[in-house]
């Protein structure tokens, strides 16, 4: 854009006024109805992007501006380019798709696990091991002292005596 002449910049901020009224035209037909994430991505991107080109074809105008008059219209140009940028964002943000969908955690209270007992049948052993440690081994909130209690008092029918 650099050897671009004063005609063509002024066209291409022309266009781009243009692309905005575009814009704000399909947000203003989306009746406050949330845009799907890749439209509203690509929607941001390309005001950003326009915007990009505003700037830059502000900055290449200058040196065409004669007096301070045809300066100070530029500047109101830009001006009004920047309200009506932002002005697009915000309206752009209110129609963006929500982050996900509105999820409701239910809490279900469930009866407690009941502590299992040992009779010292050798047949019953690994499935009372399962459920001990299910129940009160892992449990990384209870010391030890309390497991090795629960422990003793689920050994029934003899298994709590020690053979030494």
């Amino acid at each position: 854009m650099c050897a671009a002449s004063e005609k063509s910049l002024r066209g291409s901020q022309k266009a781009i006024k243009g692309k905005f009224t575009k814009i704000e035209t399909d947000l203003n037909n989306q009746n406050n109805a949330k845009l799907s994430q890749v439209r509203h991505d690509a929607l941001l991107s390309s005001l950003n992007n326009y915007w990009t080109q505003i700037e830059t074809i502000h900055e290449h105008l200058f040196p065409f501006l004669a007096d301070a008059a045809t300066e100070d219209a530029q500047n109101q140009e830009y001006n009004v380019m920047y309200d009506r940028h932002r002005d697009l964002l915000e309206q752009l943000e209110m129609l963006k798709p929500s982050a996900a969908p509105n999820t409701t955690k239910v809490k279900v209270k469930l009866p407690d696990l009941e502590v299992p007992s040992f009779s010292g049948e050798l047949e019953n052993w690994n499935s009372f091991h399962d459920l001990f440690v299910a129940a009160v081994h892992n449990r990384s909130h209870l010391p030890d002292s309390q497991k090795l209690q629960y422990l003793k008092s689920s050994l029934k029918n003899g298994a709590d005596s020690s053979s030494t």
